[in-house]
């Protein structure tokens, strides 16, 4: 799912719905998000969250074609092609550790990430982090 970013700083929370927006909060503050990774090479950042019995495997890419930010989750709404809460806790978490993802002050390089460069296994999908290969 796309959506129109012409503003220098995005503000991201705009996008979802209120109940989705605190329910992603929940799950980033209760550190739910993890395997967190920002990737260069595509300017995205991808991470699983767990949400009482499994993990999604979550991300989100900025649209070098034209401004706007694409969300995807495993999960049956996220198949949907709907914003879910486990896209909400990512950005939660991007906004925490490396704000400039989103137009923040503090530069992409200072971001904090996972000490283990693979992530869980889910949908056929691997993500690892491009700087540890």
């Amino acid at each position: 799912m796309s959506y129109d970013m012409s503003m220098a700083e995005i503000n991201w929370k705009n996008y979802f719905d209120r109940n989705i927006l605190e329910q992603g909060k929940v799950l980033q503050k209760i550190d739910n998000v993890a395997n967190f990774t920002y990737l260069e090479i595509n300017d995205s950042i991808t991470g699983m969250v767990f949400d009482d019995t499994r993990y999604y495997s979550t991300s989100i890419a900025k649209s070098k074609m034209k401004e706007g930010l694409f969300f995807r989750c495993s999960c049956n709404q996220g198949k949907k092609g709907e914003l879910c809460e486990h896209e909400a806790a990512l950005c939660f978490e991007a906004d925490k550790r490396c704000p400039a993802f989103f137009g923040g002050k503090a530069p992409l390089s200072t971001f904090k990430k996972d000490i283990n460069p693979f992530s869980y296994y889910d949908d056929d999908d691997y993500y690892f982090p491009i700087s540890d290969i």
